[in-house]
């Protein structure tokens, strides 16, 4: 067990463990949440309900944010500004696809404003993002 975890210590960099003096394992916090956004976009491509398919793939974006929020650790802030800061790092994916998580929370699943195109959309950018989120924080 020691041996693993000195191990685990080897591949992470330098500022990460100095910031991991918690007791929640390193980086816990960040795979769980990509674990849940995993299961949140399984359930939204399985959902009927166009409403409860867009308030999923708006978690999953939540989740995704909050999982680069934590690689890069960012703590201050609303979601919004937090994306605009991930944005500044990574580019300006991030910020769009919060816009787009914005848009499906609010115009679809609390005003029911529904549309299906829209909705192939954001489904695929969505999909994208997660990937792109996995992309950043596993390599």
């Amino acid at each position: 067990m020691v041996i693993a975890r000195l191990l685990l210590y080897l591949y992470i960099p330098l500022k990460q463990l100095i910031m991991s003096l918690s007791l929640q394992p390193i980086g816990m916090k960040t795979f769980t949440e990509l674990e849940f956004a995993d299961f949140y976009l399984d359930r939204a491509i399985k959902e009927a309900d166009v409403r409860e398919r867009a308030e999923m793939l708006y978690e999953v974006v939540n989740l995704g944010l909050k999982a680069l929020a934590d690689y890069f650790y960012i703590t201050d802030g609303t979601r919004s500004e937090i994306a605009i800061k991930l944005s500044d790092i990574l580019g300006s994916w991030v910020s769009e696809t919060w816009d787009l998580a914005l848009s499906l929370h609010y115009y679809i699943y609390v005003d029911g404003i529904i549309d299906e195109e829209f909705m192939k959309e954001a489904e695929k950018r969505v999909e994208d993002f997660i990937k792109n989120v996995k992309e950043v924080i596993y390599e």
